[in-house]
């Protein structure tokens, strides 16, 4: 059975009630008990890491795609794609070769 919200408030590192929760263990003398304590909250601490790293990464993805509509745009704006089509059709016959990345 998982804790609650509330519980896990409880024994998260740093909280308010901290010292509490480390005297009531202490005072249990269980040692098993706070080494599954201590265990909960380095998975804790690691699992609230990694959210603050998603959280950036999710940040700059939108940051990245924002730039990529920008420059799509001002492609489409600046009639790129039948521009450079047209250079392939008229001027690809005047090359002595042509080889693609693809052919590397």
């Amino acid at each position: 059975m998982a804790i609650s919200p509330k519980d896990e408030l409880l024994l998260t590192q740093g909280a308010q009630f901290t010292d509490l929760v480390d005297w009531a263990l202490k005072a249990k003398g269980d040692v098993t008990l706070q080494g599954k304590v201590q265990y909960f909250c380095a998975h804790h601490s690691k699992a609230q890491q990694i959210a603050r790293r998603i959280g950036a990464l999710k940040e700059s993805l939108q940051t990245k795609c924002l730039a990529m509509y920008r420059s799509s745009d001002r492609l489409s704006a600046a009639n790129a794609i039948a521009r450079i089509c047209h250079c392939i059709d008229c001027d690809m016959h005047q090359a002595p070769y042509f080889k693609g990345k693809r052919g590397r």
